[in-house]
């Protein structure tokens, strides 16, 4: 068991180096600036709870429901959901093409799913 916890950690911290890091900082600095009014504090706090469990993705599950908030969504995908989106879906495309990068690129495929409708999304174990 420990094995497979220290394997996790190190895929962890080869998730940081390629990508991870950078993105999961823009989760927690977009729900920093919606947290700024009253009206957007929940969905910072969803944003924030993305940024940080993006910082150990291995072996979690992403669901995506966009039909929970299609109203947040849509706003979302229009005021910058499209370019993190578009940033998970470049370093994806990098990481496969260097072959030993593909896991990594999938999983970043994973993430663009819910950088484009994150209102309803969840990051289960």
């Amino acid at each position: 068991m420990a094995k497979v916890k220290s394997m996790k950690a190190i895929g962890n911290l080869f998730w940081w180096i390629f990508g991870g890091l950078e993105t999961a900082v823009l989760w927690l600095a977009l729900g920093l600036l919606w947290c700024l009014s009253i009206v957007g504090i929940k969905c910072g706090l969803h944003c924030i709870r993305i940024g940080w469990e993006s910082l150990s993705p291995l072996g979690k599950i992403i669901d995506t429901d966009f039909d929970q908030h299609p109203v947040l969504n849509i706003l979302w995908l229009i005021l910058g959901g499209w370019l993190l989106s578009l940033l998970y879906f470049l370093f994806g495309l990098i990481l496969c093409l260097t072959g030993i990068g593909m896991p990594y690129g999938m999983l970043s495929a994973k993430f663009s799913t819910i950088a484009r409708f994150p209102f309803g999304g969840t990051i289960t174990k």
